[in-house]
This record gives structure tokens, C-alpha cells and sequence, in this order.
């Protein structure tokens, strides 16, 4: 303690002897100084910290070793009994009879006969193949006719075949229409012989012979990018020498692109007709004959976003046609857009739908006969092109319940329509109607209702109201500007089923009022009402009652053209 002590009063002397800067009396004078020592020193180590808390290794050993291992196998014991299920009774099920055959056999007012038969295949997964044929023919029954009868026959025969492969299935078909009508609506000449009422009107026949043959693949993508291909041809000739040739091939194709389909429509087709005005009283130099060749092809696709429905796609003809008579041969291209949408403004319940659509119609002899059977031959086939903007509304109204609603504009450009002139009856040469074509543009508006209630009664209601407007403000000839239709189904134990069928036609303006003031110009509307009732008696014979124009109503088909009065049938029919 003594020597602690020493040597720190002798440090402290050296360090005041050592300061710098004193004055003499500091020198001299240094004062007292007292220290106090309260306990012994002690040392203390502070913390220490790394640097770098990471150390830097190095792997030096480079050899590496190979396990070796292997797997021993072992069952193990499972200690679980399932009891036995007892097998099942399968039992034998008659499958129901499939009749193969059906033949019906009536007989109604005005000597009306008619015959239908039926024969298909029976279950097959390899092929399939029948047969049909039909005779329906009516000799009078129309009031106010110079001529005893009217007649109008309609007769067909036909044939199919139906081949199931792995991949595609073949069809194949064959039909003949034999069909006639006369040219009732020809008044009597002047001084004409009451005796003479038996006489026979002129008459034409339609004689019609088909032909398809068509592939469709059985799933997507077992033809590769071809869906569909069809093959058809028809060859068509009349009393009067007309004669069409029809041929066409069409082709559906679905084409990969990325996550969505591309569709594509490729068509061609030709007819030509010929001699196309050789009918009684005809001038020689008024023959000629028409050729037309059509392409077509129509790509779209389907897109979905946001709960739309987009359907995109173009409609592209191209239409050559040649003529005999000078200057009217003619190469036309066409174009229509197809933009259809449609959003589920409540879902599985209601849908709004609109877009924009086209087509070209051909006008062949059989589509304008189709039209109308009264037509005189030795007409202009000129294709009409359709552009259509819609928008509509279809949903339910109940779980038995549908209805669509659609309203929009329509723009026809050679429109065909039916003509017969007002000075008819002075006219030896034109024994019918003839075709004008007319650029016919409407705005329309119509809808459809359909409910069922129980499965036993079906109600379908429809309607439609459209405006007619042609250039330089002609009419659009026997073209109603309102049309009905309320047809009814309804089942009773499954041994009676009962059809009606009640049709509304506005009225049709036929021709120019000051042409003939004798006349009326504008046909009017009629109601049509019509009633088939079926009987089954048992699984194999059954009875049918069938009633046409059932309120007896007089008006004209067209005019000249009267219709049939009140019509009745009945017959029975056999299955086999």
C-alpha cells in the first residue's frame, strides 16, 4: 500500500513539473494538493467484435465419394378380410319393337288420293338405308272456274344409304319429284260453249331427278382440317322444253389457329338453262339459254370476352354468267359482312343479340317453281343479293316457356317476285305468272312464342310486320305486309294427337289499279285454318282425319288464282 502510494505521488510531481506556460509565482508556489484513494484498481476487458462475421472458407478435398446402397424387398402382412358382395341378377330386357315399315292410305273430297310409304333398316352400327314414296293428287273443288278441273299432282320417290366407318360416315341419296299443275286461271274466251266446261286447262309438268353423295367426319379433327363434304347434282325439265342442270359441291373446313378455330365455307356451283321459253304460242326468237357459275367462300370465327359472343366473318361470291343473246353475259363479285354479338343480359334467361348478315340467292327454275308453280316458263334467272341489320331479344318466360323478338331492316336487290298482268284474260301467250325482279327494301319487326304445359299441348305463335318499298315507288307484287301463325299439338293417352294449324296472309297488291278498274288491285287477306287428328289404335294400325281451309274462306292464291274451297280427307296407316 505504502509503495502504490509512492509512486503515484511521484508521477503526479513529473506531470505538474512538466505543464508549460506558468507564471513564476505558480513556479514557486505550487500549492496544496490532497488525493484520496477509495479502493483498489481494477482492470476491465471490453467486448470484442468480428470484423467480418462470414468466414472465408475453402473446400481443399476434391474426392468424392460413391454410395453404395441397395433396396430389400419386403412384403408385409395386411390384415384385412373384405366380405363378398353377392353378384347381381341381371336381367333380361326386351328391347321395344322398332317397326321398319309405314304405309298410309286415304282418300278425300274433290277425288283426292293419297299414298305414303316408308321403309328404313333396322338397328345397325355399320350402315343404314330406306326407301320413300309419296302420291297426293286433287281434281277440282275451286268455285268459279270456267274449266271442270284443276288439277295438281304431286309425286315422290327416293333413296338413301348411310355407311358408319371409324372416322366419317358416307351418305348417300337419290330423289325423283313428278308434279302438276294447270294454268286454271285463264277466263273464258268470248262465245265460249257452256258444253265446253270439261275441257282441260293448259297444264305443266315438273319432272325432277336427284342426286348427293356427302362425307362428314365422325369426331373433330378424324378428317384433319375438313369437317364436311357434299356432292349434288339435279337435272329438271318441263312440258314446255325447259331444262335445268344443276351441280354443286360444297365444303366445310376448320382450320387451327392458336386456342380459337378459323371456319371456312368453300362452295361451287353451276346450272344452266336451256331452251328456256319453248312453250305454246312461244316466238322462236325469244329462245335462249343461261349459264351461271358461283363461288363462294365464307371464313369466320367465334370470340368470347366479358360475357359476349363475337362472330366474325366475310361473305365473298363471285358469279359469272353467260347468255346466248348478245350483251348479257356478266362477271360479278359480291361482298357481305357477318358481325353477330350477343350478351346474356341475365344469364340462361334472357339474351340481346344484333349484327349485320348478307347472302346471294341463285334464282334457279326449281327455287322460282318453288316460289310459285304457276309460272309461265321462259324467264331471266338473276341472282338476288340480301343485306340484313338486326338487333332481338330471345329468352324464357317459365321452364316451358320460349319467346324471340328481333326487329331490323332488309335490303333485297333483284328481288323475284310474282306478276300476272290485269289484261290477263286477252293474253294468249302468258298462260301464268311471270317474274319481275325489283329491289325491294322493308323494315321489319317480328317474334315467336312457344310453351309447352305437362308435355301434352305445344302452343307456337308467331308474327311479322314489315314495310315494302321499291324503286320509283312500284309495288312489291303479292307480297303481304302481315303475316300470322298459331299452331297447336296436343296429345291425349297417347292414342290421339291433334295438330291445328291457323294462318293469317295481309292483303297483296296484284297490280296497278288504273291498268283495270274492273279489277281489284289489291288481293285481300284471308285466314287459313287447317286440322289433323291421328288415332292409334293399337302399335300397328292407325286412323287420320285431315281438314284444309276449315272456315271455307274465298280468296285468291294469286291473281286468277282462286283457292280451294273446304277440303276433307281421311285414311288409316299400317306400321311393319
Amino acid at each position: 500500500m505504502k509503495s502504490s502510494l509512492s509512486i503515484t505521488l511521484f508521477l503526479s510531481s513529473l506531470f505538474l513539473l512538466g505543464q508549460p506556460g506558468g507564471s513564476k509565482e505558480q513556479e514557486e508556489d505550487l500549492g496544496q494538493l490532497e488525493l484520496s484513494v477509495t479502493e483498489a484498481f481494477q482492470a476491465e476487458v471490453m467486448k470484442s467484435g468480428k470484423l467480418n462475421p462470414l468466414p472465408n472458407y475453402e473446400d481443399t478435398i476434391q474426392t468424392k465419394i460413391t454410395p453404395q446402397y441397395r433396396i430389400k424387398s419386403q412384403p408385409l402382412p395386411i390384415r384385412f378380410s373384405p366380405e363378398p358382395i353377392s353378384p347381381a341378377r341381371i336381367a333380361r330386357v326386351e328391347v321395344e319393337p322398332l317397326y321398319q315399315g309405314l304405309v298410309e292410305m286415304g282418300y278425300g273430297l274433290y277425288n283426292s288420293p293419297v299414298l305414303e310409304a316408308h321403309y328404313a333398316s333396322g338397328r345397325s352400327g355399320k350402315r343404314s338405308y330406306g326407301f320413300t314414296g309419296s302420291h297426293f293428287s286433287t281434281q277440282d273443288g275451286v268455285p268459279g272456274l270456267i274449266y271442270d278441273k284443276n288439277i295438281v299432282a304431286r309425286n315422290n320417290l327416293g333413296g338413301f344409304y348411310k355407311h358408319f366407318y371409324r372416322k366419317f360416315t358416307l351418305h348417300s341419296e337419290v330423289k325423283g319429284s313428278w308434279n302438276r299443275y294447270n294454268y286454271y286461271g285463264i277466263p273464258a274466251p268470248d262465245n265460249f260453249p257452256e258444253e265446253a266446261d270439261t275441257l282441260e286447262p293448259p297444264y305443266n309438268w315438273y319432272r325432277r331427278y336427284a342426286a348427293q353423295v356427302s362425307l362428314t367426319e365422325s369426331s373433330q379433327r378424324y378428317l384433319g382440317w375438313l369437317s364436311r363434304l357434299n356432292a349434288r347434282y339435279h337435272f329438271m325439265d318441263d312440258r314446255y322444253g325447259s331444262q335445268e342442270n344443276n351441280a354443286q359441291l360444297q365444303s366445310s373446313w376448320r382450320i387451327p389457329a392458336d386456342d380459337r378455330p378459323l371456319f371456312l365455307e368453300a362452295n361451287l356451283a353451276w346450272f344452266g338453262n336451256k331452251h328456256d321459253s319453248l312453250y305454246t304460242g312461244a316466238d322462236t326468237t325469244m329462245l335462249y339459254d343461261q349459264q351461271t357459275f358461283q363461288a363462294q367462300l365464307n371464313p369466320h370465327l367465334t370470340l368470347y370476352s366479358s360475357g359476349f359472343r363475337f362472330d366474325f366473318g366475310l361473305d365473298l361470291y363471285l358469279i359469272q354468267q353467260e347468255d346466248s343473246r348478245p350483251g348479257e353475259e356478266a362477271l360479278q363479285a359480291y361482298f357481305f359482312p357477318e358481325i353477330e354479338a350477343s350478351y346474356p343480359l341475365v344469364p340462361h334467361v334472357l339474351t340481346a343479340q344484333g349484327g349485320i348478315t348478307g347472302q346471294v340467292r341463285r334464282n334457279t327454275y326449281h327455287q322460282l317453281i318453288q316460289q310459285t308453280p304457276f309460272f309461265t316458263p321462259g324467264m331471266d334467272h338473276l341472282p338476288s343479293r340480301t343485306l340484313r341489320a338486326y338487333l332481338g331479344l330471345e329468352g324464357k318466360l317459365g321452364p316451358q316457356s320460349n319467346f324471340s323478338l328481333e326487329g331490323g331492316y332488309k335490303q333485297t336487290r333483284n328481288q323475284a317476285l310474282s306478276y300476272r298482268s290485269p289484261t290477263f284474260f286477252s293474253d294468249s301467250v302468258w298462260y301464268g305468272l311471270q317474274t319481275r325482279y325489283a329491289t325491294v327494301r322493308s323494315w321489319y319487326a317480328s317474334g315467336e312464342i312457344s310453351t309447352h304445359v305437362r308435355d301434352k299441348l305445344q302452343i307456337d305463335l308467331s308474327a311479322r310486320l314489315q314495310s315494302l318499298e321499291t324503286e320509283a315507288n312500284r309495288p312489291a307484287w303479292h307480297l303481304p305486309w302481315f303475316t300470322s301463325r298459331l299452331a297447336a299439338r296436343y296429345s291425349l293417352a297417347q292414342k290421339i294427337n291433334i295438330a291445328t294449324q291457323l294462318q293469317y296472309i295481309g292483303p297483296r297488291q296484284a297490280f296497278r289499279a288504273p291498268l283495270n278498274p274492273q279489277l281489284n288491285a289489291m288481293l285481300k287477306g284471308y285466314l287459313q285454318l287447317n286440322l289433323e287428328v291421328d288415332y292409334q289404335y293399337n302399335e300397328r294400325i292407325s286412323a287420320f282425319l285431315r281438314f284444309r281451309n276449315l272456315l271455307n274462306q274465298d280468296y285468291q292464291l294469286y291473281l286468277g288464282y282462286p283457292a280451294q274451297q273446304l277440303f276433307f280427307q281421311m285414311g288409316f296407316g299400317y306400321r311393319f
